[in-house]
This record gives C-alpha cells, sequence and structure tokens, in this order.
C-alpha cells in the first residue's frame, strides 16, 4: 500500500494585534451565541487588536465595561478568547 499522505498544514490565526476591529469583533462572535452584539460593539468603537494588546488587565476591563460588556464574566470568556488573560 501506499504510504500514508502528510497531513495537511494547520492553518495558524492571524496574531490578535495584526487584526482590525472587524477581525476582532469576528473572533468575539465566534464564541458563541449572545457574543454577536458584544462584537457589533467593538467594531463600532474601532477596538482593533493593537489597541486591545496595548492595555493593561485593569485598562481591557475598563474599556470592555465602557463597551458595555457588563458581565465580569462575559468580558472575562471575551478576553480568553482574545489570549489577553493578563492575570
Amino acid at each position: 500500500p501506499p504510504p500514508p499522505a502528510p497531513a495537511a498544514p494547520k492553518t495558524l490565526e492571524p496574531s490578535l494585534v495584526t487584526l482590525d476591529a472587524a477581525g476582532v469583533a469576528a473572533r468575539v462572535t465566534a464564541i458563541g451565541p449572545g457574543y454577536e452584539s458584544l462584537a457589533a460593539a467593538i467594531q463600532e468603537q474601532a477596538c482593533d487588536g493593537a489597541f486591545l494588546v496595548s492595555l493593561s488587565a485593569d485598562e481591557l476591563d475598563e474599556t470592555f465595561e465602557d463597551l458595555g460588556i457588563g458581565v465580569r464574566l462575559q468580558r472575562r470568556r471575551i478576553a480568553f478568547a482574545l489570549g489577553l488573560r493578563k492575570d
């Protein structure tokens, strides 16, 4: 029998710092149902990846609150999904 075909290379997601606000919003939407409106707020306020990665943990939490993401668990879930957990 022929040797097995090589595995397809894994597609790496772009680094957060390279994403525009629409790319960040797409990652937030991918978290699951109920996150679409939160993603829309991120996109409407032009929160791109370079901006978000520049923030401290406290600033990030405050920024998410300013965006109307009032539930702490949602803020943490978004930070985790974006790779921004700093604490």
